[in-house]
């Protein structure tokens, strides 16, 4: 999926890993407030918006997928 389709999915809930990620690694909303808070698989939290200003190289456009255990 592109980056727009990950961060509706992220922001619904699912799971969402990147071919960038090691095979363990995922990322979900933690909470709806605005920003979003996004919870990776470590327990770590960051903002939505601090997320994605790491994550503007092209490769980050494509490469999304659910993740599955």
């Amino acid at each position: 999926m592109n980056k727009s389709e990950a961060k509706t999915a992220i922001e619904r809930g699912k799971r969402v890993t990147h071919v960038n990620f090691t095979p363990t690694e995922w990322v979900t909303v933690a909470n709806v407030g605005m920003p979003y808070l996004y919870e990776f698989e470590d327990g770590v939290d960051q903002y939505s918006d601090e997320f994605w200003n790491l994550r503007t190289d092209p490769t980050w456009q494509t490469g999304w997928r659910l993740f599955r255990a």
